[in-house]
């Protein structure tokens, strides 16, 4: 810091010295403006030089070491001390010219200033700086700030100085008031953004301040990122400048964020990042835009990541895109190799090649070791073992991860981080899908709830496990490389409805701790081609992402046989079969499908299908124990007897709904269940499936 701050002080104390150069030439053409023409007068003007040149001789000698033994004893011999200070200033400022002002050489550099485009900007800041020189230029042209015409008179130069091309005008490093009609006679002065970098203090345009932030590679750094950094600075290194745009390709900001940073540190550049949604609609409006974009990354000798993904999303916004790539046009030819795009998708210019750098999502092992990094403060015991496994299940990017592991790290115990990094994990990852699909929270659904016969139980429970040492096989032990159809898992549930198949996949995702996804087929089937496709593959990567588990109800609506084609309707049916037999085969999750008729179920599916659990319709024994489990213990009830509730045919969810039905009418009449409620509900319920009741099974009750 204190370094900077005398680097700083250097560079203004260089500043003052070249602006002290040009007071004597103003000073010069104040005295030739107010040269008198009396005959008299002149004469004692010439009298008066003699005698000052007189005097001021000795003091040259004496300061340019000529005369050291000089003494001065009569008072008409001292020497005018503002001449000789003056001579001083003259001959530091002529030290100082050498290396001059380190940030105005800088800028003169970098922008191909000519001399004279120096000298009017340290006519400029020396008005801003220096009262003597404002109150010259008041003096000789009657304003505080100087204008072309002095400058003229005092530099060598051309008035195409301040053309619109030029670069003091075009990148606005010198502001013109435009009250005169004569170009000449308008007044100059610095904008404040080259007033703030010739002094030492460089600062972000305001109209970028708020839109342009730096951006850093984060740890841990992957190779894969280093790979497609590298791969970056061998196209910039090869390709001539400006004949190529370079787009960098990626699932996320983030991803692409951190390889565009990596790349800046390969160039031994700093790098920001700006988003296109940020540029105005209107055409002068985004060339002034452009201009000051331009000065920015010249100033700095930055590196720009233009985020054109805001502006592919936002259609309702979209300007005209024949302008926008237009504008990206320019700003790369303007400045070849200081900028590169970035899209989730491959953009096109409309003359520029641009060359795609794509960057793959992080991988299992690549998310096992941004876990294992940031994994390192916490309270776990095996950070190892937890690393391995949670990408297994979610599919995180690394800003995620961090944000998990840092909330995860305030447990006060190694289960307590366990448990809250897998729950923060699935919370993370949960999307709202607009009503294609609802989302089911893990809830306590044990396998207490489930009324089923021993042998399709222990077809739930092998499901579960599986999932659950699905890691150890594919992975540890290699049965991935074998995989033809990839990890994921298929269950088909078939069975009459209400024979508990959605009450058991809720079941699964409970003991998985996972979210349910259960699709809602009503809002999936589009009579516009290509609609049905799209919102399953929304659905499809939204599960992927979260890890959950993904039930399609009612399955044979959209898994049904595909047909022969009579006419375009079959042949784009079956094509949506087909993809979702595709989707299917690649989603690495858990799937469940369940139908009422298994026979409808395309045998292609079957065939991909893990397990299949026939449901079948509860015995005499198992709605007894069903009718028992659906009264709560807090119910008040009266001589229920369920071995006579058991003798009706109803299946699960119909005896769910009929004691429901009764509580709410025992609530009403301020009175417990009775079986004469029980009998109202039970005859209430087959009304409604339009099924006929035989009263010899009630008449008792």
């Amino acid at each position: 810091m204190a370094m900077h701050q005398q680097h700083k002080q250097n560079n203004y104390q260089a500043l003052l010295a070249e602006i002290a150069e040009i007071k004597p030439m103003l000073r010069r053409h104040l005295a030739g403006a107010n040269v008198l023409t009396d005959e008299v007068s002149q004469q004692a003007c010439n009298s008066q030089l003699t005698r000052l040149t007189a005097m001021v001789a000795p003091a040259q000698d004496c300061i340019q070491g000529k005369n050291p033994d000089l003494q001065v004893t009569e008072q008409n011999q001292r020497p005018d001390l503002a001449l000789v200070q003056e001579t001083v200033s003259e001959n530091t400022s002529k030290l100082a010219l050498e290396t001059g002002s380190v940030m105005l050489n800088r800028l003169c550099t970098l922008f191909e200033l000519s001399q004279f485009d120096r000298q009017l900007l340290l006519l400029c800041i020396g008005a801003e700086l220096d009262p003597e020189i404002s109150s010259l230029c008041e003096q000789l042209i009657g304003q505080s700030l100087p204008n072309l015409a002095l400058a003229l008179r005092c530099f060598s130069g051309h008035c195409a100085a301040l053309s619109h091309e030029q670069p003091l005008v075009y990148f606005k490093l010198l502001e013109i008031n435009s009250s005169h009609y004569s170009l000449l006679q308008r007044s100059l002065s610095l904008s404040q953004w080259t007033l703030f970098y010739i002094t030492g203090e460089p600062v972000i345009d305001q109209q970028l301040m708020k839109v342009i932030q730096p951006i850093y590679a984060e740890a841990p750094r992957l190779s894969g990122d280093d790979i497609v950094a590298l791969k970056l600075s061998e196209t910039r290194r090869d390709t001539p400048y400006g004949e190529r745009a370079l787009q960098l390709i990626a699932c996320s900001d983030e991803r692409a964020y951190q390889v565009a940073a990596l790349f800046a540190a390969h160039q031994q550049r700093d790098i920001y990042v700006w988003n296109l949604h940020h540029l105005p609609t209107n055409t002068e409006e985004q060339n002034a835009y452009l201009q000051v974009l331009e000065r920015e990354i010249i100033a700095r000798q930055c590196l720009m990541l233009i985020d054109c993904q805001s502006y592919m999303d936002d259609e309702k916004n979209r300007f005209d895109e024949f302008s926008v790539k237009h504008w990206l046009e320019r700003l790369f030819s303007e400045l070849p190799g200081s900028c590169l795009m970035y899209a989730s998708k491959p953009l096109e210019l409309l003359q520029l090649p641009v060359q795609h750098h794509e960057i793959d999502e992080l991988n299992v092992e690549e998310q096992q070791q941004v876990w294992q990094y940031h994994l390192q403060d916490t309270l776990l015991e095996t950070p190892q073992e937890v690393a391995s496994v949670l990408p297994e299940q979610f599919k995180l990017t690394s800003r995620q991860i961090r944000d998990i592991a840092s909330q995860a790290s305030l447990a006060s115990s190694s289960s307590e981080t366990k448990t809250r990094l897998w729950q923060y994990s699935r919370e993370q990852l949960r999307q709202d899908l607009q009503g294609l699909a609802h989302v089911y929270s893990p809830s306590y659904v044990g396998w207490d709830n489930l009324v089923l016969p021993k042998q399709e139980k222990q077809n739930l429970q092998a499901i579960v496990a599986q999932a659950q040492q699905r890691h150890k096989v594919c992975r540890q032990w290699g049965f991935a490389e074998h995989l033809s159809y990839g990890l994921g898992m298929a269950a088909l549930f078939a069975g009459s409805s209400g024979t508990g198949k959605t009450l058991a996949a809720r079941t699964i995702a409970s003991c998985l701790h996972l979210d349910l996804y259960q699709v809602d087929l009503s809002s999936i089937a589009d009579k516009y081609i290509g609609e049905t496709e799209k919102k399953l593959d929304k659905i499809f990567r939204a599960a992927e992402n979260s890890g959950a588990v993904l039930l399609f109800d009612e399955a044979d609506a959209l898994f049904g046989k595909r047909t022969q084609v009579q006419d375009s309707k079959d042949r784009y049916a079956n094509m949506s079969v087909s993809y979702l037999l595709q989707r299917l085969e690649s989603y690495n999750g858990l799937s469940i499908l369940t139908t009422n008729l298994r026979a409808a179920i395309d045998p292609a599916f079957t065939r991909r299908l893990g397990f299949i659990v026939q449901f079948s319709f509860p015995g005499k024994e198992e709605r007894m124990e069903i009718w028992r489990r659906s009264l709560p213990e807090k119910t008040p009830t009266k001589d229920i007897d369920f071995e006579k509730l058991a003798r009706i045919s109803l299946s699960g969810g119909a005896i769910r709904n009929v004691m429901l039905q009764a509580a709410f009418m025992a609530a009403e009449s301020e009175q417990p269940i009775t079986m004469g409620l029980l009998r109202e509900a039970v005859e209430q319920e087959f009304f409604k499936t339009e099924k006929t009741l035989n009263e010899n099974l009630v008449s008792d009750w």
